[in-house]
C-alpha cells in the first residue's frame, strides 16, 4: 500500500494547489515541474506543497511568472 500513500499525498497537493487557483492539470504540472527542477521526487514535492498550503509560493499567478524569461 505504499503507492496508495504517495497518490494521496500527490492528490492532497493537487487540491492545495487548485484552492491556490490551478486546474487540476496545472497543479499537476507544477508538481512534475517542481520534482524536475529540483533533485527530489514528484511526492515530496507534493509533501512541500502540504507541509505549508498556505504559502504564496503555490498561486498559480506567481507560479507562472517565476518560470518567465
Amino acid at each position: 500500500l505504499v503507492g496508495v500513500g504517495k497518490l494521496s499525498a500527490i492528490n492532497k497537493a493537487v487540491g492545495v494547489l487548485v484552492d491556490h487557483g490551478h486546474t487540476p492539470d496545472s497543479a499537476q504540472h507544477e508538481l512534475r515541474h517542481t520534482a524536475a527542477s529540483t533533485p527530489c521526487s514528484i511526492q515530496k514535492a507534493a509533501e512541500a506543497v502540504t507541509d505549508n498550503p498556505s504559502s504564496t509560493l503555490w498561486d498559480q499567478q506567481r507560479s507562472f511568472e517565476q518560470r518567465r524569461p
